[in-house]
């Protein structure tokens, strides 16, 4: 029974830090989009 406890508990830690992960990647793409948007105006229009 403890086994069983131990996965169920790794298996939503794991998703638990999926989320996380994903969530911190959007957020560091999005701060650097607006940091330097003039750079990615001048990718537009090249």
């Amino acid at each position: 029974m403890k086994n069983i406890l131990t996965d169920i508990h790794d298996k939503i830690m794991l998703r638990k830090r999926g989320i996380i992960e994903t969530i911190n990647d959007m957020l560091i793409k999005h701060s650097t989009d607006c940091a330097y948007p003039s750079q990615k105006f001048l990718q537009l229009h090249r």
